[in-house]
């Protein structure tokens, strides 16, 4: 009886999806995605641009609480600069002496504060896309160096410029927002460092406290990768090699320090210049600031009509072809204005928001001042 029974039932056909039907599916998933594209866009914006935030305040506090734990006058400052992997970064850094340095192409002499970065902290590395600016108040590019004293210890009436950023990109009459110059120029000299500089937040030591007294050019020892110069003295001697030291705070004291290095002569101290003077290509140039900005990369290009960003630089600096090379705006990104005068102009009134005929989204540039008591970073409300 089974046995007939399951003979007399009729077949089960398969029922597949028709073209049209799998055609529709296919059209609903694609109008799905395009429309969850901005909203992930959003979110993943919203996301970096919350921990550039918390970034630059942790950089901040970190800094003002290594600080308040140093002895006097061992201040640190959090340091800002820009790769070759095209991301910012906040370096802590220490002071571990000073350097009678050359006041640029000049015999004029200054003393200098040297910071190295602190070995047991890492740096604080921002989204990619995200910029940091530091606000240069007017005519602190290309100042007079302060402190300033003749080879015989007598002061300087009128002393040289410092050498800190250039009035061919930024014009030294009025406020200025300044991008991390700290690796655009040449690697293949060691003496290419007075191209290389950037700012810094600086913080009291012992105290915690944001120094305003400060306001001098200083030095950072960030040594580049390149071991192109490094057969020839005087940076052929292992004791000193920076790029390739295992304590590069160790290293510093000692050619600071050891009178046998570098003695008190002419050429003795001309070659520690060369080590650790803003000549020297390990080194960046650097001056406080107290106001900085955060910036949508993105929408800095959008807003202010740039065709797109340097594709070696993902900025909107490029790599000089010049001998030897040296930062440079890349003009040709901004077809309308044809100068880096008027590039860093309008940059600076797009962050400020001060020019009304600029597109600039409530969040696409940030401004916050550092207190002065902790270090915290408090947003700036055009």
């Amino acid at each position: 009886m089974t046995q007939r029974a399951n003979q007399s039932r009729a077949p089960v056909r398969a029922h597949g999806y028709s073209i049209a039907e799998l055609l529709v599916v296919l059209a609903i998933i694609v109008l799905m995605i395009a429309l969850s594209i901005p909203a992930y866009r959003a979110l993943h914006r919203s996301v970096t641009e919350t921990s550039s935030q918390v970034n630059l305040q942790q950089a901040l506090t970190v800094a003002s609480a290594f600080a308040e734990r140093s002895a006097p006058g061992d201040d640190v400052v959090a340091a800002f600069t820009y790769g070759f992997d095209h991301r910012v970064q906040a370096i802590i850094m220490k002071r571990v002496g000073t350097l009678v340095d050359q006041v640029g192409t000049s015999s004029v002499l200054v003393e200098r504060d040297v910071f190295v970065p602190v070995s047991e902290l890492d740096p604080v590395e921002f989204d990619q896309g995200w910029w940091i600016f530091g606000m240069a108040s007017e005519d602190t590019i290309q100042q007079q160096e302060v402190g300033t004293f003749n080879a015989n210890g007598s002061p300087v009436a009128n002393p040289p410029m410092s050498g800190w950023y250039d009035g061919n990109r930024y014009n030294s009459a009025i406020r200025n927002w300044l991008f991390p110059e700290t690796h655009f120029s040449g690697q293949d000299d060691g003496n290419l460092g007075r191209d290389r500089q950037t700012f810094v937040v600086r913080f009291e030591g012992a105290t915690g406290r944001r120094r305003v007294d400060a306001l001098g050019t200083i030095l950072l020892v960030l040594p580049v990768e390149s071991d192109a110069f490094r057969n020839t003295q005087p940076w052929d001697d292992d004791e000193i090699r920076l790029d390739n030291a295992a304590n590069i705070e160790a290293t510093v004291r000692l050619a600071l320090h050891d009178k046998q290095l570098f003695p008190d002569t002419v050429s003795g101290q001309a070659d520690l210049r060369r080590i650790l003077g803003d000549i020297a290509t390990d080194t960046v140039l650097a001056r406080p600031v107290t106001q900085l900005a955060i910036v949508d990369a993105r929408r800095a290009v959008s807003e202010l009509g740039a065709l797109r960003r340097n594709r070696e630089t993902d900025c909107f600096y490029k790599l000089s072809t010049g001998d030897p090379p040296t930062p440079e705006i890349d003009t040709g990104l901004f077809p309308s204005l044809g100068s880096a005068f008027a590039v860093t102009g309008i940059l600076n009134e797009w962050i400020e928001h001060n020019n009304a005929s600029l597109p600039n989204s409530e969040f696409s540039a940030r401004m916050f001042t550092v207190e002065v008591a902790d270090g915290t970073a408090a947003e700036i409300f055009p």
